[in-house]
């Protein structure tokens, strides 16, 4: 369930990389995803300019998206499953 979730993004951390974080109302958990040595998301990226949630994968799964508008001068949409208190880029 979507509504049990706060997104937010933080798109000016690790000099403009940026990251998302999710806080679950309901088991009152933190979850972050911040790429600081994996590479994953480009410096300067701004990752968490915007955010969302969704059923993206399964319509049994709920997954968070960031957007990173500067990724590779392009700009790219990541999806992220919520496993306790990291989050996983899936695509």
């Amino acid at each position: 369930m979507t509504e049990d979730l706060i997104i937010f993004g933080a798109p000016g951390t690790s000099y403009w990389t940026g990251s998302v974080l999710v806080y679950n109302m309901t088991s009152r958990g933190i979850s972050v995803y911040l790429d600081d040595d994996t590479g994953v998301v480009s410096f300067g990226s701004y990752l968490g300019y915007s955010v969302g949630a969704g059923h993206f994968l399964s319509p049994s799964s709920v997954e968070v998206v960031g957007g990173a508008p500067q990724y590779n001068q392009r700009g790219k949409v990541f999806i992220f499953s919520v496993n306790n208190e990291k989050l996983q880029v899936v695509s």
